[in-house]
């Protein structure tokens, strides 16, 4: 098969959820679905997320939980595979919940030029994220290698004071550094409360 190339960003495409295969399945409400092209084949992803709901383990003391998840499907040739998925969640919360995925984040790329897209996820969670940092992680997919950086958004305590914006770095990044830089940049474009 000829290497595709995609002068560094391969054209994905929003997917509407009534054009996709009755194979691409998901048990949360659909967000939103990606999809496009490279050297693998067809590609989508999903977006998913859980509303805000009573706790299912401590529902009468006014806990609450919410869950994320993004599920990657390959279409072989003949049908369409889930490769991977990432879901995270906040449960037994009483305070201010968040768990959303970072606008304007999502992005496909091909950093090394191999033909094989990279996939990039943003998103936020946490439990009372009105006095405390949110957690954020930036995970990313080049078919089925996880990179994930993981840490808390940088949140303002006084007009001197801050807390948060630290983060770990998936040793995985160092091995190609356009994968390092792309990832701290996103982290640093993003991890403002």
């Amino acid at each position: 098969m000829p290497l595709l190339t995609f002068a560094k960003r391969p054209h994905a495409k929003k997917a509407r959820k009534r054009a996709l295969s009755s194979e691409i399945t998901y048990p949360r409400k659909f967000v939103r679905a990606v999809k496009w092209k490279d050297n693998s084949g067809d590609n989508v992803v999903v977006f998913t997320r859980t509303k805000r709901s009573k706790s299912a383990s401590r529902p009468e003391e006014g806990y609450y939980e919410q869950q994320l998840e993004v599920r990657y499907f390959l279409n072989d040739g003949k049908h369409w595979r889930q490769k991977w998925n990432v879901h995270d969640q906040v449960m037994e919360c009483d305070h201010e919940m968040v768990a959303n995925y970072v606008k304007k984040t999502f992005a496909v790329t091909d950093l090394d030029e191999d033909g094989t897209a990279e996939v990039w996820l943003v998103y936020r969670t946490g439990c009372g994220v009105d006095e405390h940092p949110a957690n954020m992680k930036v995970v990313m997919y080049e078919g089925q290698t996880r990179y994930s950086m993981r840490g808390r958004v940088r949140m303002k305590i006084n007009e001197n004071k801050y807390d948060g914006g630290e983060y770990d770095l998936d040793p995985g990044f160092a091995k190609v550094p356009a994968f390092k830089q792309y990832a701290v940049d996103l982290w640093e474009s993003n991890s403002e409360n």
